[in-house]
């Protein structure tokens, strides 16, 4: 009887779900594998789902326009990230013009066909043998693939097809841009023609093979905009991809089968890709879980000296030096005249021909090689025969390791005019310019007069600022003698000041939009109300400077560091962002200060919310989102509530500066509630989200910002 009930009981569980599946669809269990009995079509709105869930393949309308398209998009990212994310379309310039599509295998081939069964895309394999069914599968990479049913070998090559082999606008983890020299394809990204419109548009990122050593270039159609430089063993050395991240890693493979750049993620749970956008942009990016939003961490072109060939023949562009062309070491401006009016196009020649003989070599560190159109390439010697090679080579004009690990190998040799040269603070590699002996001894002799000029200028301004600072002191002693301090008072010009605020109880809360200042705090704070603190004076007094944000830890403690400037920065950044001030804001009962609303906004993946309404403007082809939340990231690193958390302010120019620089996730900022009495709380708050605060108190002492 037991078991006739243990029986009973399954069979009713096993009707309970079924019933459950069929008429609970989000019930239904993913698939990933269409066979060549199945279909796909838009009127089921059936999709397959790649194991973990990752991606997901189905048909798609990106806009109001009856166009659609069979795609691949990313599945497994918080619905809060509005829009699907897509990374692959396979009839983007022949879209299905009605509701009717239906993707199905036939043969070896997929097709993907229209009304009246009209065939839109296929796969276009040639006709062969079948051996077995054949199965269409989305793998967890996100690579669409064919294969033959008994075949189970995900990881090799095995494929009849695999979308990996035609990239459209983005690459994926394990996808490659490059040529296989075996087939001849050369996989590279195209953009969209507008962000509505999968259309194959105007800008392209692909691998040219036909230099000395293979090259990236961004164009727009023939165009060339930006160019990658060469694999130095490590990177390509114009394109500023960040080194040492714990879940990426980057390969380049160069043999007789392909010439091929790709990446992989150790952290798999980590989202990243490199997408080529309407506009001409190529950038990274990133989804790091529990984050709300997709995280640009680099772009190019990054600054103007990535443009192509922005300098001229022999110049070099650098961002920190004005202006940013400058001619090689041995070189002059061609034109002058141009050159001072900002016209550096005509580029640079020698002051010195070369001869055969007599001549030695300028080295530019941190560059980015030139274009190696024109250059010889020898992997089989080092760095040291390069240079003999070189100087022995009448129409040698520079080299460079061709690898810069272990001390650099390999040769390559430029013969002619260096085209598209830029120098980076950190990354790059060495350039060995070949130029003529006389203009090597004179350089060196330019340069021991500057720095004896240099040496000199130092100790004569370091004298003068002793005398000043002498002088100065003086000064603020005779002052303070002057101000007769009387009965816990100070007479200052006939007048009678307190030197000490005395609140009754019942007025014990000061108002915080003006707090009461002992009068030391002021006469420390303005220099005994020196004039070079005077910022002006009207019908009401004078005006003397005093202090900005205060920081969570001179506000309770009492400590004072250039943490503290950085974190008065971030709130003037997310002021600007925001349009509104910190100090009397307000957000019905929801925030009590503006650093509580940001911080609210983001961590709910709604950044942009909090922007000003004149800086968002959508319909603009100049508003860029991830530009926008990038500045706002920044603004919350710098108000952190640890000071150890805040960047220097060198970081934060550099990441403010440069989209290359990674940007990590903030933590919680330094900010307090005021109730109805004056509350007191740490830099370690004791809320139940654990998230720092400081207090609006006003300290006794005024920082003067550096």
């Amino acid at each position: 009887m037991k078991g006739i009930q243990n029986t009973y009981h399954h069979s009713y569980t096993f009707s309970f779900l079924l019933v459950l599946i069929l008429f609970h669809p989000t019930l239904s269990i993913d698939v990933n594998m269409l066979s060549s009995s199945e279909s796909l079509t838009i009127s089921s709105n059936r999709t397959l789902v790649s194991p973990g869930g990752a991606f997901e393949l189905g048909f798609f309308k990106p806009s109001a326009l009856s166009r659609w398209y069979l795609g691949i998009w990313y599945k497994k990212v918080p619905k809060k990230i509005p829009g699907k994310t897509y990374v692959w379309v396979a009839n983007r310039d022949n879209p299905l013009s009605t509701s009717t599509g239906t993707l199905r295998i036939s043969g070896d081939n997929l097709f993907l066909l229209g009304l009246s069964n009209h065939s839109v895309w296929s796969t276009n394999l040639p006709r062969g043998n079948v051996r077995s069914p054949v199965v269409a599968e989305l793998l967890a990479n996100g690579n669409f693939v064919m294969r033959y049913s008994n075949y189970n070998d995900i990881n090799s090559s095995g494929f009849l097809w695999q979308s990996f082999d035609f990239p459209t606008d983005t690459l994926l983890p394990e996808m490659k841009l490059g040529y296989n020299l075996k087939t001849g394809r050369n996989r590279f990204l195209t953009s969209w023609r507008n962000v509505d419109d999968p259309t194959s548009g105007d800008f392209t990122y692909k691998l040219d093979v036909g230099r000395g050593l293979p090259e990236f270039f961004l164009k727009e159609k023939h165009f060339e905009m930006q160019r990658s430089g060469p694999w130095n063993g490590i990177e390509f050395s114009g394109i500023p991809e960040v080194q040492g991240l714990s879940y990426m890693v980057y390969d380049y493979t160069e043999n007789n089968e392909e010439v091929a750049y790709t990446f992989l993620m150790s952290n798999q749970s980590i989202y990243s890709g490199l997408r080529i956008d309407d506009l001409g942009y190529l950038y990274r990016f990133t989804w790091i879980p529990p984050s709300w939003v997709w995280i640009s961490s680099w772009t190019l072109p990054t600054d103007d000296c990535d443009i192509y060939e922005s300098c001229g023949p022999n110049s070099y562009c650098d961002l920190r030096t004005s202006p940013k062309c400058n001619c090689v070491r041995g070189f002059v401006p061609k034109n002058q005249t141009h050159w001072d009016l900002g016209e550096e196009s005509d580029g640079c020649v020698r002051r010195t021909p070369l001869s055969c003989s007599r001549n030695g070599f300028s080295l530019l560190k941190n560059t980015k090689l030139p274009d190696t159109q024109m250059a010889i390439v020898d992997r089989e010697i080092d760095v040291k025969k390069c240079k003999e090679k070189c100087l022995s080579d009448c129409n040698c004009t520079s080299f460079a390791a061709v690898d810069v690990r272990n001390g650099g190998f390999g040769c390559v040799v430029w013969t002619g005019e260096l085209i598209d040269i830029r120098t980076y603070s950190i990354t790059g590699q060495d350039l060995y310019v070949k130029v003529a002996d006389i203009d090597l001894v004179e350089e060196r002799d330019r340069k021991g007069k500057i720095i004896g000029w240099s040496v000199g200028a130092s100790l004569v301004l370091i004298l003068s600022v002793i005398v000043f600072c002498f002088w100065k002191s003086r000064q603020k002693k005779a002052k303070a003698v002057a101000t007769p301090i009387v009965n816990n008072q100070v007479l200052m010009n006939g007048m009678v000041l307190p030197r000490q605020r005395n609140l009754s109880r019942e007025n014990e809360v000061e108002d915080l939009e003006l707090p009461f200042m002992e009068f030391e705090a002021v006469l420390k704070a303005t220099e005994h109300f020196s004039d070079c603190n005077k910022v002006g004076e009207g019908g009401f007094g004078i005006v003397y400077k005093g202090s900005g944000y205060i920081s969570p830890e001179y506000a309770i403690e009492g400590l004072f560091s250039m943490k503290s400037d950085v974190y008065s920065f971030g709130v003037c950044l997310l002021e600007v962002i925001s349009g509104k001030k910190n100090k009397g804001f307000y957000n019905s009962g929801r925030d009590h200060n503006l650093l509580e609303c940001v911080w609210r906004n983001w961590k709910e993946g709604q950044g942009l919310k909090i922007v000003d309404t004149v800086i968002i403007d959508s319909s603009s082809q100049t508003f860029r989102p991830h530009e926008i939340l990038r500045c706002l990231q920044i603004g919350l690193l710098c108000v952190q509530a640890r000071v150890d958390d805040r960047p220097l302010m060198s970081a934060v120019v550099l990441m403010l500066g440069s989209v290359a620089a990674e940007i990590p996730q903030p933590k919680p900022p330094g900010y307090c509630v005021i109730g109805n009495s004056l509350e007191t709380c740490s830099s370690r708050s004791k809320q139940p989200d654990h998230e720092s605060c400081t207090v609006n108190q006003i300290t006794t002492s005024i920082i003067d910002a550096r």
